[in-house]
């Protein structure tokens, strides 16, 4: 069975991944970045969503999970990764879908494991130094009665692919409050609090030094509720964790993506496995929003695979894409746009 915390972190991921599906599909919205322009504020409206639209969305959707068909007309096959994507991956999405996984990584990072069951304690962490150069560090770090507030900065904290010699470089800082309850065994969490206002900046180097990557994100009120501190949360008590906002900035092309209030709720099933619920909304760089919602909890067993799931993004004059996860082992979706399937995808497995 796979850990439980681990499980669900995916999970909220994933799901929230799946905004990259129309996220990208805005067209303008974004200043020319190479001759210092800034990006102008968009006009916020509604975004329409068609056929034409969720078509360009397909192949940053398929990134994180492949879409797939019933009734096939092509006998090609999508070269993916897996359902538990790499945060690398989902970090180089241009729509920064995986903003939520950013945010989450650091934070369970920050407690040096995937585990919300234990608070940080009274002594601050030691400096982290990175393969390739830089530091993880906390300038800020106090502890009491359970409770620990403190700032994390990343100072050109660099991490090596040694296979392909790429260098993932982080700048930038959070603050987090670790809400714990004092217990026999140390501080029990019962709940995260984190922003980042100013940002971090996440930039990617190929082998031989070029930037291939530069992005910026910037977040304010995460919070990330334990429904049964030290214990597993049920649909009674169900572990939630809400963003007010989040903005991607692609630093190389000037375009910046927004989510704002995105919920999710997440608890352990009788027999084991998860079940998981968003709602939110999403903007295009031009921003154009569509709302995001879980019609039907996506639903996995105690060995990860997938039950059941729907999600559905909505749009002006009430036009819709819908994603259907697929039973089974695989990570896949059926979409559907305006009622119409979408079949010119590789057959489901």
């Amino acid at each position: 069975m796979k850990s439980r915390t681990y499980t669900t972190l995916a999970a909220t991921s994933i799901t929230l991944a799946v905004s990259a599906l129309v996220i990208s599909c805005g067209g303008g919205g974004g200043g020319d970045s190479s001759s210092g322009t800034p990006t102008p504020t968009p006009v916020t409206k509604a975004a329409t969503l068609d056929a034409a639209s969720v078509a360009t969305g397909i192949k940053e959707f398929a990134a994180f999970i492949p879409v797939c068909s019933r009734t096939a007309k092509s006998s090609t096959t999508v070269s993916i990764a897996p359902a538990l994507v790499t945060r690398t991956q989902m970090l180089s999405s241009e729509s920064g879908a995986g903003a939520a996984a950013l945010i989450q990584g650091a934070i369970a990072a920050s407690q040096n494991r995937m585990s919300l069951t234990a608070a940080l304690g009274s002594t601050k962490p030691a400096d982290q130094l990175g393969s390739c150069g830089g530091r993880m560090t906390y300038p800020a770090y106090s502890h009491l009665s359970g409770t620990t507030t403190a700032t994390r900065s990343y100072e050109s904290y660099c991490s090596l692919d040694s296979s392909t010699g790429q260098k993932s470089i982080l700048n930038g800082s959070m603050s987090f409050v670790d809400t714990g309850t004092p217990s026999a065994n140390g501080p029990i969490t019962t709940k995260m609090e984190a922003s980042s206002p100013a940002g971090i900046s996440y930039v990617v180097q190929d082998a031989a030094g070029k930037t291939v990557n530069s992005q910026l994100f910037a977040f304010t009120n995460f919070v990330s509720v334990v429904g049964v501190p030290g214990g597993t949360p049920t649909a009674a008590r169900p572990d939630t964790m809400s963003i007010a906002e989040v903005k991607i900035t692609n630093q190389l092309t000037g375009k910046t993506y927004r989510e704002t209030g995105f919920n999710v709720s997440s608890f352990t099933t009788a027999s084991g496995g998860e079940q998981v619920s968003i709602s939110g909304r999403g903007y295009r760089s031009n921003g154009d929003y569509f709302d995001v919602a879980t019609t039907v909890p996506q639903t996995t067993d105690a060995d990860g695979n997938t039950l059941a799931g729907t999600v559905s993004f909505t749009g002006a004059n009430g036009s819709v894409a819908v994603a259907t996860f697929v039973p089974g082992a695989t990570s896949q979706a059926t979409v559907t746009v305006n009622g119409t399937a979408v079949t010119d995808a590789p057959a489901c497995k």
